[in-house]
């Protein structure tokens, strides 16, 4: 399942997915916003209620043939994959409520350079001149497009839980890759979410959260996460993930601010300064920058 040694056309469709996926990714924050239950209970909504399908896809898949050849260490990484995921999340989704929203997406969204720096270590994926600036471009823009600015007190601390969440988005990544190479796309995310889901449940118990949803849009909201976001959205991005690169998925991954700036303009009317399209623009220009030297040392 390596990128290595894939064809023009696999490659191609491997980042097509891999933004589409990170398109569905991208409507994470409205359906948070319109869930009426805690933060880490969307969370737990999201990993399990996606599960049904996703085990249902991954014996469609022939995931048993799969599993029974997987060696011991790659069920632990899965694990920890898993772990690393349900960390990622609700550590965003907690400080989203402790700082500002444009703080916290720009600060989540510096995974890409965590996945660099573990890609080169653990992974042997060197890293060239030409996407170092294909990076500091892609996370430039994404830090106008969000508007970050940083303070100090409750909303220090937020940013820094938004930053360990960054790095955890990173492990999972990482951890993603790996997995590739033993599991199929949906025994992955069939493991990854049953485990974050059980590993989160206590901690909504310890938060005292509002788990269940009040509504018709809180029901709307968290269902809406599980498939969109979850299913399709982390399906797309897995299945690519066994294809290309780690750096460059974790760059390409960098649509989603883009996209959810758009989706505020239109679903909430919300307006973008000609700071935050310039700032659209870096990134898009970022990613395809990292697409032409993906690979060059």
């Amino acid at each position: 399942m390596s990128s290595h040694g894939n064809s023009p056309a696999t490659a191609r469709w491997s980042l097509l997915a891999l933004l589409a996926g990170g398109i569905c990714i991208a409507f994470a924050p409205i359906f948070v916003r319109l869930a009426d239950t805690g933060p880490v209970s969307v969370v737990v909504w999201r990993m399990g209620l996606s599960i049904p399908f996703v085990l249902a896809l991954a014996w469609n898949e022939g995931a048993r043939r799969t599993v029974r050849e997987a060696p011991p260490r790659a069920w632990l990484w899965l694990v920890a994959s898993g772990l690393m995921l349900g960390a990622d999340l609700a550590l965003w989704h907690i400080a989203i409520h402790m700082t500002s929203v444009a703080n916290s997406t720009f600060l989540i969204n510096l995974a890409p350079l965590f996945v660099t720096l573990g890609a080169w270590w653990f992974l042997s994926e060197r890293v060239g001149s030409g996407f170092v600036l294909a990076l500091v471009c892609a996370i430039a823009g994404a830090a106008l497009l969000v508007r970050a600015s940083f303070g100090a007190g409750e909303a220090l601390r937020g940013d820094l839980v938004a930053l360990l969440a960054a790095v955890f988005y990173a492990g999972y990544q990482l951890t993603v890759k790996y997995c590739r190479r033993y599991f199929s796309t949906w025994t992955i995310l069939a493991g990854t979410a049953s485990v974050a889901a059980v590993s989160l449940l206590p901690v909504v118990v310890a938060l005292d959260e509002t788990f269940w949803p009040r509504s018709a849009q809180g029901w709307g909201a968290v269902v809406g996460i599980a498939l969109v976001c979850q299913v399709l959205g982390q399906g797309l991005i897995t299945w690519a993930v066994g294809h290309i690169r780690a750096n460059m998925a974790s760059i390409g991954l960098l649509i989603q601010p883009v996209t959810a700036a758009w989706l505020a303009v239109l679903i909430f009317g919300e307006t973008m300064s000609v700071m935050q399209v310039l700032g659209c623009v870096l990134v898009l220009f970022g990613i395809a920058l990292a697409r032409r030297n993906n690979g060059k040392a």
